[in-house]
């Protein structure tokens, strides 16, 4: 009897032990909401109360910092978890990202939700000696040489391809409305793909064919502020594969529980068909290019790739006559990795941004003109513009609108990073191990209201004038001027740029992201107007989710000649 007393006052011991560790642990120095420290949950409630009464999720955690009045918070996310410390101040996450990367890296929680997906790749590595040597590897792909001469081709042929498709679907339509977010990811994907791997998808050529052997059949709805019926067309099995590998990654980066959401999903027959085919068509392009480079030349007619620089590049680091004996080169994991990691962060995020870039520009009509005379006047009178004009010309005003776009669109608003030893933020000590959540947003009017709280030490903005202070109040508006001097000449430095992280974490991918977006931008400007939408189909919120994907992509388009906005032309 004893002996089960004592088991039972041991178990009750350790079940409120238990219970205890499942609540919140407070930092000590760092602002918080006292109810949501009291919960199981924490902040959880209140995010699901705020969604539920019509605002956009992602704004939760800023309006809680505007609640505590404080541009550094922590927040409880989930049971038995240390709390997530925020910064919403861009001016001090701008110094965390390019000046304090001794002291902070690559978070765990960043880690995890990478982890099941590409474990070999350099996005899961602290910034280490290994994890420079492995980005050294992919330095060439891009370069000039390699964004210019193999990647811009590929982007300027997608682009014209993307223009036919969108002229079937305003035969089609009929001028009615029709969404945009599917054409758009193939578009992308047909562009990275190749520049990777050295194959072909054909997403968009497909997607025309399928269209044009249906579209007799289909009956449109009688309003013309109605979306569009479109032919639906079966997509290939690789890029099915790719859109639901994609997904996973999406849900993971949200999820509180990664690991036990992927443990799950492993289970599913549709993932493991996915997965399947993943691996075997990309290790197969690999061992296509190993046989490529080992024969020194290229006999089966497959296009130079990120592939066979990297091959080049691991060549000459191990046979340069100064090269280390401890070189080790890249095992066929870490390049698999490697490739499909890019493949899925290049071509989502791209593909969400030319979304949003659709609904500024239908949106704006005025500086959508603008735009399209801006280009006209730059851009020789040809038909079409040629890609060696789009890339070589300077256009200030499509430099600044396409730099709103991106501040805008805001598609990963956050970066991550944890705490490698006892440091301070805006004035507040940071413990170890601490993980924090820093925003990347350029837009809401914040840091007057907490300086007027007396909470932001960032002497940075501090010094800015009130001038610069005071515009942004209208920091929620498409303003494409903000970009420009009073010369009417780009200023990339006219406001923080966060959109692609910074430091020597920061995106990879950016010049090559800013070159696919730029050529694809101008084709579809200067051969379509982006014409008014119903309010029922111009929503502007976002989906929850870890991407800032818009909830609507619906366009409605007018068919224009090359070389003049006013002409309208018949779709082919």
């Amino acid at each position: 009897m004893i002996n089960v007393l004592a088991i039972l006052v041991a178990f009750s011991i350790l079940a409120m032990h238990v219970w205890r560790r499942a609540y919140p642990r407070p930092y000590k120095d760092v602002p918080y909401d006292k109810q949501s420290a009291s919960r199981l949950f924490g902040d959880i409630p209140d995010m699901i109360k705020f969604a539920k009464e019509g605002n956009d999720p992602d704004q939760f955690i800023p309006h809680r910092c505007r609640q505590l009045n404080s541009p550094i918070i922590q927040l409880f996310l989930a049971p038995f978890s240390s709390p997530l410390i925020f910064v919403d101040d861009v001016g001090e996450v701008e110094n965390i990202v390019f000046n304090r990367t001794k002291r902070l890296d690559r978070a765990p929680i960043t880690i995890n939700a990478f982890l099941p997906l590409f474990p070999f790749s350099s996005i899961l590595k602290r910034t280490t000696p290994e994890w420079r040597a492995q980005r050294r590897l992919w330095k060439d792909t891009m370069s000039n040489d390699f964004l210019r001469h193999i990647a811009a081709p590929q982007m300027y042929e997608t682009a014209m391809q993307l223009v036919d498709l969108f002229q079937l679907k305003i035969r089609i339509g009929d001028g009615r409305p029709f969404s945009v977010r599917t054409d758009f990811n193939l578009t992308a994907l047909d562009v990275i793909w190749p520049a990777l791997l050295g194959s072909e998808l054909h997403g968009i050529r497909d997607e025309i064919c399928g269209m044009r052997n249906h579209d007799g059949s289909i009956q449109q709805p009688v309003s013309k502020d109605c979306p569009a019926a479109m032919p639906s067309v079966v997509k290939g099995d690789l890029y099915q594969a790719i859109q639901y590998l994609g997904n996973t990654l999406q849900f993971n980066l949200a999820s509180p529980l990664p690991g036990w959401y992927n443990w799950l999903l492993r289970r599913l027959p549709t993932y493991k068909r996915c997965w399947t085919l993943k691996e075997k068509t990309i290790n197969g392009l690999i061992q296509s290019a190993r046989a490529r480079f080992n024969r020194s030349c290229q006999t089966d007619g497959t296009r130079p790739c990120a592939i066979d620089m990297v091959l080049q590049k691991e060549q000459s680091a191990i046979t340069r006559p100064n090269a280390s004996a401890f070189v080790i080169p890249p095992t066929d994991l870490e390049i698999h990795d490697e490739l499909f990691m890019l493949l899925l962060a290049g071509h989502e995020t791209t593909a969400i941004t030319l979304c949003w870039c659709a609904k500024f520009l239908t949106n704006n009509p005025a500086a959508q003109e603008k735009l399209r005379e801006s280009l006209r006047t730059a851009l020789p009178r040809e038909n079409p513009p040629t890609l060696e004009d789009i890339l070589n010309t300077d256009m200030p005003y499509f430099d600044a609108t396409l730099e709103e776009c991106i501040r805008l669109a805001d598609i990963f608003p956050r970066v991550v990073r944890v705490a490698l030893d006892d440091m301070e933020i805006l004035g507040h000590d940071i413990p170890k191990g601490a993980q924090i959540m820093c925003t990347t947003s350029v837009s809401a009017n914040t840091l007057r209201e907490y300086r007027r709280g007396g909470t932001n030490s960032n002497q940075e903005d501090k010094k800015q004038p009130d001038s610069e202070t005071d515009s942004r109040e209208s920091m929620h508006l498409f303003s494409p001027e903000r970009w420009l001097n009073h010369a009417g000449a780009f200023n990339p430095r006219a406001l923080h740029r966060m959109a692609f992280s910074g430091g020597p974490r920061g995106c990879f991918g950016k010049r090559f992201a800013m070159q696919e977006l730029r050529i694809i931008l101008a084709v579809l400007v200067m051969k379509f107007r982006f014409e008014s939408i119903p309010a029922q189909l111009n929503s502007m919120r976002s989906d929850p989710g870890a991407l800032r994907e818009p909830r609507q992509t619906f366009v409605r388009l007018t068919n224009l000649a090359w070389d003049d906005t006013d002409e309208r032309v018949e779709s082919a």
